[in-house]
């Protein structure tokens, strides 16, 4: 697996899937080379801990060759005063670079947007790239569900897997909820919901707030 850019996000998305060892070889990819080297060494430090496996810096593409996911996290990210419609002026043209160097390299991996604004880069991805459409993911409002579900299971303290809501549209301001948020009490063969609409209103507040602010 490989993954483009070394920033925050790239490095955490790599250290994430050393720390799952769900693959034998992560490719982290960087246009400077010294700080994807850094990165990569620092979390490298974790295999011994763990199962063999190898974390490779490059700043080349050549080396994502073979690739069959990538993660792509490039991209300036919002800043103070930008709308993300500025940004996507920006990445748009960065991430319609860098899938055609991966449909040079690895043709047939999986690509996976991270970059933000998620939902449009991904769009200009499948139409920028000659890979079929289905090899082109974005991650969408994953994150903001998943951010809903841990407040709310917090909040009434209970498992946040018992907890089903979901965030729906594009991921950013225009994100929401589908239907009602009903946290659920597992009670054998039935389903019992929790009188929670205050507590709820709290969290929707919490999720709403740290959307913004997360990216």
């Amino acid at each position: 697996m490989s993954v483009l850019g070394a920033g925050r996000v790239g490095s955490a998305v790599a250290n994430a899937l050393v720390l799952l060892r769900v693959c034998d070889l992560v490719v982290l990819y960087d246009h400077d080379l010294a700080h994807a080297e850094g990165q990569a060494w620092d979390i490298g430090d974790a295999v011994p801990l763990l199962s063999e496996m190898v974390v490779v810096p490059t700043a080349g593409y050549a080396d994502l060759d073979g690739s069959d996911v990538v993660v792509v996290t490039v991209g300036p990210t919002l800043a103070a005063g930008q709308t993300r419609l500025d940004l996507a002026r920006v990445n748009g043209g960065i991430i319609a670079s860098v899938v055609r160097e991966l449909d040079r390299v690895c043709p047939e991996a999986v690509v996976i947007l991270v970059s933000n604004p998620v939902d449009v880069l991904t769009r200009i991805a499948i139409e920028a790239s000659s890979r079929p459409p289905h090899l082109i993911f974005g991650c969408g409002t994953v994150l903001d569900g998943a951010r809903l579900r841990h407040q709310l299971g917090k909040l009434l303290d209970v498992d946040e897997d018992s907890v089903h809501a979901y965030v729906i549209g594009e991921h950013g301001d225009s994100s929401f909820r589908s239907g009602r948020a009903r946290p659920w009490e597992r009670s054998g063969s039935s389903n019992t919901a929790c009188p929670t609409a205050p507590r709820c209103h709290r969290s929707r507040t919490i999720w709403r707030r740290r959307s913004a602010a997360g990216g």
